[in-house]
């Protein structure tokens, strides 16, 4: 199998605003709360991908599967489609016991996750 690289996610979009235009809606257009919204996921990827690192350090696999697959969830719901798409990629090689391949990926979701990071601050988060 070829390896995957980070170039292999830039086909899918950073944010998908259709996602976010549908939170908008269900806050009645209040984008205050569209803000707080995308800082808790900022601030829960961050400590996603500090607890991965951790647990890797540690071989603890079942963190590492357990805690990529709850980021997948956020980043789903909330649009942010690189880092929900390297997250299912990891999530799915982790359920076929590809733990060598999943790690390999660990780079790439956090490459994606600083530039969603970059993206979501300069166009969502309110000051």
């Amino acid at each position: 199998m070829a390896s995957i690289t980070n170039n292999d996610f830039d086909s899918f979009k950073i944010i998908d605003v259709d996602v976010v235009d549908v939170i908008s809606e269900q806050a009645n257009g209040d984008k205050q709360f569209v803000s707080m919204l995308f800082e808790s996921f900022l601030n829960e990827g961050l400590e996603t991908i500090t607890t991965v690192e951790t647990a890797l350090k540690n071989n603890d696999f079942k963190t590492i599967g357990e805690s990529i697959h709850a980021l997948k969830g956020l980043a789903g719901t909330m649009g942010v489609m690189q880092v929900y798409e390297v997250c299912k990629e990891i999530d799915a090689l982790l359920k076929i016991s590809k733990v060598d391949e999943a790690i390999s990926l660990l780079p790439i979701l956090t490459s994606k996750y600083n530039i969603s990071k970059e993206f979501i601050s300069k166009n969502y988060i309110i000051i």
